[in-house]
């Protein structure tokens, strides 16, 4: 059947795009007997002559399609373009000149004109029309670039960093404005000029809203590299162009190729890194890492980061006191800032887990990230955070994000988790292992009924688990805390005979308060001093803080958007949730899910009497309606599987990274 026009012209584009030109040609000849009015037909023909060096039939279609559908600037500059390609410059200088004299505003008939001078050895004239693209296109990045390299090349180091000055104003995302500057500099014998420059834009680079691919990255950071300048704040990611100069696995890595790790040999232990940044939100993983540390197919290791900006960013000083190298753990100091930091590559581990969703992408050096750290290890996924509230809301990165799919191990804890999951991953990457912070949870459980509890002793404890809080936003997902509202009714808690309070706040509430301007630190204190006071037991806001056995013997939790709602179910006792109205009605934290959890296992407190209410049927009349339910909704969803989750997790490890001979 014959083509129609429409299927013609794309298979002329196809030709085009696929560069075969005489194809191409034909195609376009085709169309022009059958529909001489349809302008590509002509145009695009000449664009395809030229590519094949037919330079007099491309111009002589060229001046045909301009007396059959009138001068238009795309004729020009093919004729221009035309005449560079054939390296004919006094003609390339004629045609750059009608397009100036008959389309001002267009920059090619300037930069393209000064780039064929240049070609006759005439940089003055180059120069010239520059400064004259200027004056009419004065952001033309072409332009700009070339009007600076003209000051390069002339050695005047002063007015060449002021135009790629200008170049950054104008195009902030340009490297050359950054890379020829800092060039310029170092000509000028300001090497520490050199540094700041290009410093500036690694940071603007890892800061870029347009999240730039990870090989652009690495590409711009290894031209920077290329010009020799040690940028001391970013000195971990040059030291890693320096070694792959005689590393060739690491130059292929930094070029985009992908070499995972080979099987490990008989008798040789899987090699395993944690990365923890910061010494927050590691708590799911603790449990696996002290597994791996018992078990010998395993030679686990933490790698730490250091940032003075903060006691909870200088994560090797908590994690070397907490794993002592004289009790067998291993923590690797990353080095004096994170910008230097010790790369993952140099410890060449097998399987790599990351401590959040957040930090797998998180504003780290590249290498440090989970799509580079991809390319030579295995990614393995612990699920974090408020996982079973988040099923189904909007916020769904924990589960759909692009630094999820980096992954090539995700160890759900639930069967919803694994539906979800599977959405958007292949089914083998997903193993439902159960939660490993739940195997440190079961360490200090004893299940037995609520009455039994009650009946125990005639002062119950009660843990409330205060989230971090941010300024309420109207737009939503802000307000997630319970401390302002309630740390009054929660003073008066602590302060009855019949309970045993225990206070465990989220590791950034005290500063997130302070930030926002909500609560200064030093008020802050004062409430918890005033807590202690009353007979409650504080716990420091730290991770590894020893607040499970209280939260595992509590009688009851009183919490509110928190990981640990969906958690402390596992005992089946009473937890009472503080709502607040925007998270719970957004969408975007609380999907169906998690809304039906709380819903039939939660007693629910919007108010302060409402609270009083719940704790007056709970510990006084020791009810505990919902005991049941728990139970059944539990079951239903496959929340708590028994066992120990991280026996599970090495299981898969070694299953699919030995061969079972090895074993």
């Amino acid at each position: 059947m014959e083509m129609d026009i429409e299927q013609r012209v794309a298979a002329a584009e196809a030709a085009m795009a696929a560069r075969d030109w005489d194809t191409a040609i034909t195609l376009w000849a085709d169309i022009r007997a059958a529909a001489p009015d349809i302008q590509p037909a002509w145009d695009r023909a000449a664009l395809a002559l030229r590519n094949a060096q037919r330079f007099d039939d491309s111009d002589d279609l060229v001046r045909a399609s301009s007396r059959r559908f009138g001068l238009k600037p795309g004729h020009l500059l093919t004729m221009g373009d035309t005449a560079m390609d054939a390296r004919d410059w006094p003609t390339a200088i004629g045609r750059w000149a009608e397009l100036r004299a008959r389309f001002p505003k267009i920059k090619q008939g300037y930069y393209r004109a000064a780039q064929a001078h240049l070609a006759m050895a005439q940089p003055e004239v180059s120069e010239a029309l520059l400064t004259e693209g200027l004056a009419r296109l004065p952001d033309s990045r072409e332009i700009l670039l070339l009007h600076a390299e003209a000051a390069m090349t002339r050695r005047d180091w002063e007015e060449a960093l002021r135009r790629w000055e200008l170049l950054r104003v104008h195009h902030p995302q340009e490297p050359k404005g950054y890379l020829r500057a800092a060039d310029a500099l170092g000509e000028a014998g300001h090497v520490t000029g050199a540094e700041q420059i290009l410093a500036h834009y690694i940071d603007n680079l890892l800061r870029d809203n347009r999240a730039p691919p990870l090989q652009s990255i690495i590409d711009e950071i290894g031209a920077i590299h290329a010009t020799g300048v040690s940028v001391s704040r970013h000195a971990g990611s040059l030291a890693l162009f320096e070694r792959a100069r005689t590393d060739e696995r690491l130059a292929s890595l930094l070029r985009g190729e992908i070499h995972k790790p080979p099987p490990r040999k008989p008798g040789t232990p899987l090699r395993v890194v944690f990365y923890f940044p910061t010494v927050i939100q590691t708590d799911n993983l603790m449990p696996l890492y002290e597994a791996m540390c018992a078990d010998n197919r395993f030679e686990p290791m933490i790698l730490c980061s250091r940032n003075n900006s903060s006691v909870l960013m200088d994560s090797f000083s908590f994690y070397n006191e907490k794993y002592p190298a004289d009790q067998g753990y291993c923590v690797v100091d990353g080095g004096p800032h994170i910008s230097s930091n010790l790369s993952i590559y140099d410890l060449q581990p097998d399987v790599v887990f990351y401590h959040t969703p957040y930090s797998l992408s998180g504003d780290y050096p590249f290498y440090l990230r989970a799509d580079f750290v991809a390319r030579h290890a295995w990614i393995g996924h612990v699920n974090y955070g408020y996982f079973l509230l988040t099923l189904g809301a909007s916020n769904d990165h924990i589960y759909t994000g692009e630094h999820v799919r980096s992954c090539d191990f995700i160890f759900a804890e639930s069967t919803p988790s694994v539906e979800t999951y599977a959405l958007t991953l292949p089914a083998e990457r997903i193993h439902k292992t159960g939660y490993t912070k739940l195997d440190e949870f079961r360490r200090h459980l004893v299940k037995v009924p609520f009455r039994e509890i009650c009946s125990r002793s005639s002062r119950l404890d009660v843990i409330w688990t205060p989230h971090w809080q941010t300024r309420e936003d109207p737009t939503g997902g802000t307000h997630t805390s319970n401390f302002l509202p309630y740390f009054p009714a929660m003073l008066e808690l602590a302060a009855r005979p019949d309970i045993h309070l225990h206070v465990r706040p989220h590791p950034l509430l005290r500063s997130r308060l302070n930030t926002v301007g909500l609560l200064p630190i030093s008020e802050y204190d004062v409430i918890m001093d005033r807590f202690r006071a009353a007979g409650a037991t504080v716990y420091p806001a730290n991770e590894g803080a020893p607040y499970v056995p209280a939260l595992m013997n509590a009688a009851v939790l009183i919490s509110d958007f928190s990981s640990l709602v969906p958690e402390f179910l596992i005992t089946g006792r009473p937890l009472i949730f503080c709502r607040t109205e925007d998270v719970w009605n957004n969408g975007k934290w609380i999907g169906p899910f998690g809304k039906s959890l709380i819903e039939n296992c939660c007693y629910i407190a919007d108010d302060v009497p409402s609270i009083r209410e719940h704790l007056d049927q709970i510990l006084v009349r020791h009810q505990h309606p919902k005991e049941a339910a728990i139970e059944a909704f539990a079951a239903e969803n496959g929340l708590y599987p028994e066992g120990s989750s991280s026996e599970r997790i090495l299981n898969v490890l070694t299953s699919r990274l030995r061969p079972a001979s090895m074993d």
